[in-house]
């Protein structure tokens, strides 16, 4: 999800800033002639296109909310790039209706007259005027706009005799496009149908065709506007010396960006191992605890007497609250043989062996042992903690044995949450046994379910590695950590999830990206008044 964002964001940037410098490049060739001939309707077209430039300029700094949450700046800049984009349209297209129709010729024999009348300003007034502009949405305008200017391009082209227009008119259709996905992007983008969803959202279906539209607009008029800056050596350079700056700019916007991206993800994944570290310190001490409530069973002399003598009613007397009061799951309580003399959750059943448990044959060499285990639920199966610790009697000798049983649950978990502000999971195997993730309900947890990337489970329960990076859990996008979790016999018995949501990691990436791109567009804005002294002094120089 963060290289789709990277490149989404960049992608945005870069062409709103090739568009930019298009509508720059039409402004400078129409104010170069301006300066021959001053009149208001072509004061108006280059005052257009240089508020469009400007336009487009500020709207490469805006970050998609849609995708990063609320931003310092992005609502405003998003706000005056309309602006200026709008009063670009509507000058342009006063100073096109200000401009009369060069009326074709009117040839007997070639065309045929019927009737043909010049079309005056005044009823091209009358259709822009058939629009209800009051009735329609602020953001509606700007397709508006946009197609306004390339009806009347495409009239002045097809009516008239400037043919050359025709690419424009072309160009503004384009734009056209983009600005009306754009406008349904927008509008849907909360939206909460599935099928709509993939459509409107950030960098989606709408914003794709957005972006091509913005693309081919932008090269049309580069390619129009060019074949007319290659006859003027000055305008020629200061495109070109402001081409490349935008250029210049791009590239170490994007380097930059990437790099900070990456070194928050870096971050984010260290701290994500932090976090892994913790829960597995937890379960560290959590089965120190369960194995010091066993000891002081195993150290209770009137335990060791019982044991010696087989007694089950006086050790269903000594230990009938202990389960509850050391909030323990289970504890089971053995002769030196292995024999069951008293299971704490099922004081009726005794007299079965447990010789064959690992942690019994541990204990009963005097040594104190821990381990995990998984057992099957209903639900989920589930992760428990085991200890055990051997019985001495009088003399020293070992008489019995005594294992505590700890089952970790989602408790544990929203304590280990509360500390880090971080989700955690713990598998069973690859099936999710603890969490603390939300059912869709809103109040039952998400457990049961399989892993499903193969990749985390070759990698950690397979090969005893650690996975980190990045993955969908229920949907959303999480940074996570998995980490094997090994029995006494370090075999993998399941896995210990810690996870981020990378939507709070992209809003911490979207404001550093937000300052970066509105810093580049000022500067590149700042860089043109050097670019035009530059072309200017080489013009003089080689005339």
């Amino acid at each position: 999800m963060l290289l789709r964002q990277f490149f989404g964001q960049n992608i945005h940037f870069v062409l709103s800033l090739l568009m930019a410098l298009a509508a720059f490049a039409v402004f400078w060739l129409i104010f170069d002639a301006w300066q021959t001939r001053r009149e208001i309707k072509e004061l108006l077209k280059w005052s257009g296109f240089l508020l469009l430039a400007i336009g487009f300029l500020l709207y490469a700094a805006v970050i998609s909310q849609s995708s990063f949450g609320q931003l310092a700046w992005n609502a405003h800049l998003s706000f005056i790039s309309e602006l200026f984009r709008l009063a670009g349209y509507i000058a342009i297209i006063t100073g096109l209706l200000l401009d009369p129709l060069q009326a074709k010729p009117k040839t007997k024999g070639i065309e045929e007259i019927m009737g043909d009348e010049r079309v005056q300003p005044d009823q091209t007034n009358k259709l822009a005027g058939g629009f209800s502009l009051g009735a329609l949405a602020w953001q509606a305008l700007l397709p508006l706009g946009s197609l306004g200017v390339a009806g009347l391009y495409w009239r002045r082209a097809t009516a008239g005799l400037e043919r050359h227009l025709r690419p424009v008119a072309i160009a503004f259709l384009w734009l056209t496009s983009f600005e009306l996905f754009t406008l349904a992007a927008n509008s849907w983008q909360n939206t909460t149908n599935p099928t709509l969803d993939p459509w409107v959202s950030a960098f989606g279906y709408f914003w794709i065709a957005a972006q091509i539209s913005l693309l081919i607009s932008a090269i049309v008029l580069v390619k129009w506007v060019w074949v007319y800056l290659v006859k003027r050596l000055q305008g020629q350079l200061f495109i070109i010396f402001t081409a490349a700056t935008a250029i210049i700019f791009s590239v170490a916007t994007i380097s930059f960006s990437f790099l900070l991206m990456n070194s928050i993800q870096q971050s984010s994944l260290t701290n994500l191992t932090t976090a892994s570290q913790v829960l597995n310190q937890a379960f560290i001490s959590k089965s120190a605890e369960t194995l010091a409530d066993g000891e002081i069973l195993s150290e209770n002399p009137a335990i060791a007497s019982a044991v010696v003598g087989s007694d089950h009613n006086q050790l269903v007397s000594i230990t009938s609250n202990y389960l509850v009061s050391k909030g323990l799951t289970s504890f089971e309580i053995t002769t030196s043989d292995g024999e069951l003399l008293l299971q704490g959750t099922n004081p009726d059943q005794w007299g079965q062996s447990i010789s064959a448990n690992p942690l019994f044959r541990e204990a009963a060499l005097g040594y104190s042992a821990q381990s995990k285990v998984t057992e099957t639920g209903i639900l989920a199966p589930t992760v428990i903690l085991e200890a055990a610790t051997p019985i001495r009697g009088a003399n020293g000798d070992i008489v019995g044995v005594v294992i505590t049983e700890q089952a970790i649950d989602n408790s544990f978990l929203d304590n280990i949450k509360h500390a880090t502000n971080l989700d955690s999971a713990i598998y069973a195997g690859d099936v999710r046994s603890a969490t603390t993730f939300i059912a869709p309900d809103g109040t039952s947890r998400w457990i049961g379910v399989s892993e499903p990337s193969k990749a985390v489970q070759q990698l950690v329960l397979v090969r005893g590695g650690t996975f980190k990076g990045s993955l969908n859990i229920l949907n959303r996008s999480y940074l996570v950590v998995y980490a094997p979790l090994k029995d006494m016999n370090n075999n993998v018995i399941g896995m210990l999830l810690t996870a981020q949501p990378q939507q709070a990691l992209l809003k911490t990436i979207a404001h550093s990206v937000e300052l970066t791109f509105l810093t580049a567009a000022c500067l590149l804005l700042i860089m043109i008044i050097p670019a035009y002294l530059l072309a200017k002094h080489m013009a003089k120089q080689f005339q």
